[in-house]
């Protein structure tokens, strides 16, 4: 979508003790770990997992991964099963180090047993599914998709430890649509990205991942029809489409596709101009026959690469069309229902009647369409009437009511341009305030903007089977700017935040801070992308000031004020652990800034090399405060904020340390956060 869209790498400390267990027997595994089982709080509460479960019934004693356990399935599932298993076995042995048997037959203890059952209950049955924890892991589900989900809630459980609580946990979702989407028609995402997040979307119960195929900078995917509209600069070729999707289905995750018209078409027209709206620069021409037979030409050779239930047409920002002449006598023409009135119809007509039209083709191919809801304006004084079959995708008020939509008959989902939204490189005001979201932000609650579209009113309420779930989106408003890699890091949480929205079970953490402990804990899918904060947590010292150890806590409203410089500089020295190989770094200031700063890495904590410096620090406008209302969410700016980023660095080290030069104050400085990302150096 355009600039109007408002849009880590990890130490996992459980994987170490894991395959130190899994060398173990059973036994002795059991007694090294015994007193920290996975995700089990003090006070006997659920297990730790992101998303929560739902049910959790405490039972005595625990499970226990060793050198010996297997996966074990029941010999009528083993062909449903397989697949599952293997990809399970998989995964832990990324997790582990060690291959993991998947065998039939009974279980012993230490197994993980897989099997399916019958279940009628239509919350549970599609994707839920029972753990039973004790001496053998048993996992049951009615359906496989259930089977996997439970597998992804064992992986986060055995990254924090080899024991497992004792007891019994019923897990569904309560959304049928769990998504997220990515911008790749302005930005090119490579495939062994877009895999390594179908990894990351499945370990956060995710199901649906919605690819954004084409904008006005870029139609990145390979076309037989019309090649000559395909970017050079990327695109997705067929077969990586093919091997896309294939890999997505093994992970239970859809794939829908999206290409958007007929707004967006920019570098559609800058080949074929004579298909382009007279005066714009991004609209197709609803009122030429040659547009219709364009776009007939794409849907019919994408639809069949598609195996997914959903088409995306997009429909949204297209330039305002409602008094256009030719678009009145177009719809007048075609589209004029028997007994419609030819005196009210405007342009928005044809742009319906053409909905219409392209949800017939979907249609007749199996499949559901889905459109942003901007692309109905004007729908409620509309003579041609669209097809409430269309699944709607609400982001912005400036389309249909998500709350008139469902009272038509239409079915929608809830992308709320805030919160739902990142965009790369040029909406920064679209990096909404995190805290509030988490602490705040449900999945029924549809964002309403007032009458001025600019002051939000209160949220509009959707309930029930009409709002299918929620999806957060990426969006790539300047395409260059930021790495994969940056996208992944700085979008993780908000995504978990958007999965525990839509999976709609009781919080892991009750606050902002603690579910930011909680990520840390559950890790990063194995073989996924590392999105984790190097530094959070980590031991600190500083040259002066009280509690360094609050510029390290991922908590923005706590930080570390140095006071004034010793020794004619301040600095702060965060120990890693390990040695690292580092890529990015970001630095949240406080009221006082430095205005020349410089980051090092050594290896030893005694030679110092330099990482990344800067002699134009600025910090901030406003101190960070905590967004308490819809208003303080969309003032949210991290530029205001005082966030500044470092990416493509390419240091190695265990150790890092931020001297600061000079200040805007002679007092010192406030680092309310300092953030490392990179991966474990091997």
């Amino acid at each position: 979508m355009s600039s109007a869209h408002p849009t880590r790498r990890t130490f996992v400390t459980g994987t170490a003790a894991l395959a130190a267990a899994a060398a173990l027997t059973p036994a002795a595994a059991g007694a090294a770990h015994a007193e920290s089982a996975a995700g089990q709080p003090a006070d006997g509460g659920r297990p730790l997992t992101v998303p929560g479960l739902q049910q959790w019934t405490p039972g005595r004693g625990s499970y226990r991964f060793g050198a010996d356990s297997r996966i074990v399935l029941d010999r009528a599932d083993r062909a449903r099963l397989a697949p599952t298993a293997a990809l399970f076995a998989d995964d832990l042995h990324t997790l582990t180090g060690r291959r993991v048997p998947v065998v039939t037959g009974h279980a012993r203890s230490g197994d993980l047993y897989l099997r399916l059952h019958d279940d009628k209950n239509p919350a549970t049955r599609d994707e839920g599914y029972t753990l039973a924890s004790g001496a053998v892991m048993n996992l049951s589900a009615a359906r496989v998709t259930g089977v996997f989900r439970g597998t992804r809630t064992l992986l986060q459980l055995l990254h924090q430890s080899p024991v497992v609580a004792g007891g019994t946990a019923v897990d569904w979702p309560l959304k049928p649509y769990r998504g997220l989407m990515v911008d790749n028609g302005r930005k090119y995402f490579t495939p062994q990205w877009l895999k390594a997040t179908v990894r990351n979307m499945a370990y956060m119960q995710l199901n649906t991942l919605h690819l954004h195929l084409t904008d006005s900078e870029g139609f990145r995917i390979e076309s037989s029809s019309h090649p000559e509209v395909v970017s050079k600069d990327g695109f997705l070729t067929k077969r990586e489409i093919k091997d896309l999707i294939a890999f997505a289905q093994q992970h239970h995750i859809e794939i829908i596709p999206e290409i958007d018209v007929p707004g967006h078409m920019t570098q559609v027209l800058s080949v074929h101009p004579e298909l382009g709206l007279p005066g714009s620069k991004t609209t197709l021409d609803l009122s030429k026959d040659a547009v219709y037979a364009f776009v007939r030409d794409l849907l019919e050779e994408y639809l069949p690469l598609f195996p997914g239930r959903y088409w995306m047409l997009g429909g949204d920002e297209a330039d305002s069309v409602k008094n256009n002449a030719s678009y009145i006598a177009y719809a007048k023409a075609h589209y004029l229902p028997a007994g419609g009135d030819p005196a009210k119809v405007t342009g928005n007509d044809c742009v319906f009647g053409f909905l219409n039209w392209a949800n017939d083709i979907v249609r007749r191919h199996g499949k559901t369409m889905r459109m942003w809801n901007d692309g109905l304006n004007g729908i409620t004084t509309a003579v041609v009437k669209p097809s409430n079959t269309i699944n709607v995708d609400f982001w912005t008020s400036r389309g249909a009511d998500p709350t008139w939509l469902v009272d038509q008959g239409f079915t929608v989902m809830n992308g709320g341009s805030p919160p739902t939204y990142y965009a790369a490189g040029g909406g920064w005001d679209y990096r909404k305030d995190t805290p509030w979201t988490y602490e705040n932000w449900q999945v029924d609650a549809f964002l309403n903007w007032g009458p001025d579209g600019e002051t939000p009113s209160p949220y509009r309420t959707v309930t029930g089977a009409a709002n299918q779930g929620t999806s957060m989106h990426i969006w790539c408003d300047v395409g260059d700017p930021e790495t994969e890699e940056h996208v992944s890091e700085y979008t993780t949480r908000l995504t978990h935040i958007v999965a525990q929205a839509g999976w709609g079970s009781p919080k892991p953490a009750p606050d902002y801070p603690s579910f930011v402990r909680a990520l840390q804990q559950v890790g990063d899918a194995p073989g996924g992308r590392a999105t984790a904060d190097l530094a959070m947590g980590r031991p600190v010292r500083a040259t002066s000031g009280p509690n360094p150890a609050a510029a390290v806590d991922d908590d923005p409203s706590t930080g570390w004020s140095s006071g004034p410089a010793t020794g004619g500089r301040t600095a702060l020295t965060v120990d890693l652990g390990s040695q690292v190989a580092l890529d990015r770094a970001a630095v949240q200031w406080g009221a006082r800034f430095a205005t020349a700063y410089r980051l090092e890495v050594s290896r030893d904590g005694r030679r110092w090399y330099g990482l990344a410096a800067t002699g134009a620090g600025k910090g901030g406008t406003t101190p960070y405060r905590k967004a308490t209302t819809p208003q303080d969410l969309i003032d949210f700016d991290p530029r205001a904020v005082g966030i500044e980023e470092f990416e493509r660095l390419t240091g190695v080290g265990r150790y890092v340390r931020l001297v600061v030069e000079t200040a805007s104050d002679a007092q010192g400085v406030d680092v309310m956060s300092l953030r490392l990302f990179g991966a474990p150096r091997r």
